[in-house]
Parts: C-alpha cells; structure tokens; sequence
C-alpha cells in the first residue's frame, strides 16, 4: 500500500464525513431517499428517528430526516453508484453528516500497516474538508482516539475553531469505509447531542 493509493482513499473519507467538493456548494435534492428507507421514531424525543435507507449497510439516530446528497453526485459521474452519502441541517444550526463508500478492492487492505497508515491520513483529509467548507474559521485537530462498533475499528477526530466545533468518526467495516461527522456552533453542538448521534451507528446486514 504506498501513499498514492491512500490519497485517492481520502476523497471518500471527506465526502462520507463532510459532504464536500462538488457537493459543498450543491443543495441537497429532495427525495432523494430510497422509497424503503426505515425512519422510526426512537425514545421520548420523537424528533429523533431511527434512519436505515435501504441496501446502505447501517442505521444511525437522527434528529429528523436526513437527505441524500450523492444522487446528482452519480449523475455527473463523480461517484460510483455505490457510494451512499447524507445530511441533515438542524434546527439549532447543528449539521449531521454520513455515508459509506462502496466495497475496496481487497488488495488495499492485504499489507498488516494498512489501517494504521490509513487512520492517520484521515486527519490529512478531513483537516483540508473542513478547510475547504469554512476557509475562515481556522479549525484544528484537538484530539484523536480509537473506537469500535460491532468489532469494527474506527478513529475519532475532534477539531475546534473559534466558536466552532466538529467531531467525525470514520470505521472500515469489512472492505468499505463508513464515516459520520457532526458540526455546528460550540454552544449548540453538546457532547450528549453530538454522543448521540455518533454512537447509534451500526452496521448492518
């Protein structure tokens, strides 16, 4: 695995995590969710929903219903039919953000250093999306740590910017990469809200 080979893994990464390049400046197209997409309501705060779009491989709680946003993405033919990405803008000005990639070729996971040079250029790339969706605000890493869901690793990344603040996390379940990033003003964006959101995430069949 070289490093040209990361780097054209990291385009994924920043459009799953924070819907970026083509698709920052595009606005999301209305129903553009599958027709069999699960959205139940979940707990006593039924603002909250349980979304699972259909053939997407995961559920993750939201705080309403998300859009997708890689439809006219595929259109253009700047992505692969199999990369499935969404959002959501909250009332509190709090952005919801998540996708997967389609399935790597298995070549690219087969060297034993292959996840760890992996996870850390995430932060190269999600560094330059978040730079590229607010040039002015000056975010940075603060912290990184390792997480899991259902056996799965993954890597946690919190940046902060003045009065701002963003944490993502991104998995490799099997061979695709799945990543969830949530943003939004420091005030806004709670440690419970943003833990709620990231930990719902699953895999699934």
């Amino acid at each position: 695995m070289n490093r040209k080979s990361l780097r054209l893994l990291l385009p994924f990464v920043s459009l799953c995590a924070l819907a970026l390049s083509a698709h920052a400046q595009q606005q999301p197209q209305r129903g553009g969710l599958d027709s069999m997409s699960l959205v139940t309501h979940a707990g006593a705060d039924a603002s909250w929903q349980l979304f699972a779009p259909e053939g997407a491989g995961f559920s993750v709680l939201v705080p309403g219903t998300p859009e997708e946003v890689t439809k006219r993405g595929r259109e253009s033919g700047q992505l692969a039919a199999q990369f499935r990405g969404y959002e959501l803008a909250g009332a509190d000005g709090v952005k919801y953000e998540f996708g997967r990639t389609g399935q790597l070729p298995a070549a690219l996971l087969v060297r034993p250093d292959f996840k760890e040079e992996f996870f850390a250029h995430n932060v190269e790339g999600l560094s330059a999306a978040l730079q590229h969706a607010n040039p002015r605000a000056g975010f940075k890493l603060v912290a990184e740590r390792r997480v899991s869901v259902a056996g799965y690793e993954g890597r946690e990344y919190e940046y902060a910017a003045p009065g701002l603040r963003s944490v993502a996390r991104v998995y490799l379940v099997d061979r695709a990469i799945f990543a969830l990033a949530v943003s939004g003003g420091e005030t806004a964006l709670t440690a419970d809200k943003a833990g709620k959101f990231l930990d719902s995430f699953t895999p699934v069949d």
